[in-house]
């Protein structure tokens, strides 16, 4: 696929720049999510934590890592994402750790397909 060179003014990128900033700030609020969407999703993580721990038979103490540390880890994210269990070999043992993986925000779902499509896959 072939480079094309497009040629924009000012004012048509400053157009472009405000759109992308009003869907972002429509997205995610002005401010990022408001205190209760925070505290929901951080309560979704929790219940996706106990309901994991609960279905392979362990519990919080049996995990290489702790809830909290999962809960630090996704507070960046807003706590939007989710928890996946998994395992690491530690002294020749499979020990089980969950690891969070964030949801990706509109413009990093954009930016992906975006490459994707420029690389042809």
């Amino acid at each position: 696929m072939a480079n094309k060179v497009i040629r924009l003014t000012e004012s048509d990128l400053e157009r472009i720049i405000k759109r992308i900033i009003a869907e972002q700030e429509m997205e995610e609020g002005l401010f990022g999510p408001s205190k209760e969407e925070k505290e929901s999703s951080k309560n979704e993580l929790m219940r996706q934590m106990e309901e994991i721990v609960k279905e392979e038979g362990l519990t919080e103490d049996d995990l290489f890592n702790s809830f909290q540390s999962i809960l630090k880890k996704a507070e960046d994210s807003n706590y939007k994402g989710k928890v996946v269990l998994r395992y690491t070999e530690r002294d020749g043992e499979d020990v089980p750790f969950l690891r969070f993986v964030p949801e990706l925000t509109r413009m990093q779902k954009l930016a992906s397909g975006t490459r994707a499509q420029s690389y042809g896959r």
